[in-house]
């Protein structure tokens, strides 16, 4: 398994893993149509859009052998405070508890820590135990708590932070 950097030629390959991690991840924690709306076809080209409208944004690509097994996208915290923030960390299903997650989330931390950043947070949905669970062994601690709106769906959710050194 390898972690590369990844753009936006990589779209396709990172909205499959989002798409199919979301599915199963979020099954039973948010609605079917919610899930739906957020794991369409047109997420290829929010992807893509995602990574090129504002700079500084970036992606990493977790792969078996030619397989896209895992990824995470970070950049600039789109609150205020001049944090990093990641935006998102998926592993496909099948590669759960098979040490992908960590080697994304130490590519994250080596790439804000790059960047300058002294601070990174992170949006979580509440009832996400496994992940939050992950983000507390890389030492990250709540700080804060909103309902989220989310394509037209709220969310409840909870704000990660952590500093980076």
């Amino acid at each position: 398994m390898t972690v590369r950097d990844a753009g936006p030629e990589d779209a396709e390959a990172l909205a499959r893993v989002r798409s199919l991690s979301w599915r199963s991840a979020y099954d039973g924690l948010l609605s079917p149509a919610l899930i739906e709306i957020a794991t369409g076809p047109d997420w290829v080209e929010r992807q893509r859009a995602f990574l090129t409208e504002t700079p500084g944004r970036r992606a990493l690509l977790a792969e078996d052998g030619d397989a896209a097994v895992g990824m995470a996208v970070y950049g600039p915290d789109r609150d205020p405070g001049g944090h990093a923030e990641l935006y998102a960390i998926y592993v496909l299903p099948g590669y759960w508890s098979k040490n992908v997650g960590a080697p994304l989330m130490d590519g994250v931390l080596d790439g804000v820590r790059t960047g300058g950043y002294s601070r990174i947070a992170l949006w979580v949905l509440a009832a996400n135990l496994r992940a939050r669970r992950f983000y507390e062994r890389y030492g990250f601690a709540a700080t804060e708590q909103k309902i989220i709106e989310r394509f037209g769906h709220m969310t409840y959710d909870v704000r990660y932070e952590r500093e980076v050194r």
